[in-house]
């Protein structure tokens, strides 16, 4: 098994700039949803050994254009803030053996 597997978190730029507070909840909660939606579903072995055996994550951020991106060429979920109006404030990347170019250029969330 590969140990260097990571899980991504991309939030949106604009919403953490403006709602710094609400957009850290949902990345508090961001994991715990996609444990819940892939741990016995999608690539099953794949995210069973990035749980067991990596558990890294990244968290970047990115532009809607780029969030878009992702959503499209990526397995993802979305994570909706409802003091935001369910605006999504980010996405979970599925757990890769492999680095994305796309993900690989988004800045690290400071």
């Amino acid at each position: 098994m590969r140990v260097n597997t990571k899980m991504y978190l991309v939030v949106d730029e604009d919403l953490y700039k403006k709602h710094r507070g609400l957009v850290i909840n949902s990345i508090a909660h961001a994991s715990l949803i996609a444990h819940l939606k892939w741990e016995n579903r999608y690539e099953k072995a794949i995210y069973q050994g990035w749980l067991k055996y990596s558990f890294r994550k990244v968290t970047v951020t990115a532009d809607k254009e780029t969030m878009e991106e992702i959503r499209q060429s990526m397995t993802t979920v979305d994570v909706t803030e409802s003091a935001l109006d369910n605006n999504v404030t980010l996405l979970v990347v599925h757990p890769r053996h492999f680095d994305s170019p796309i993900l690989e250029e988004l800045k690290l969330l400071k």
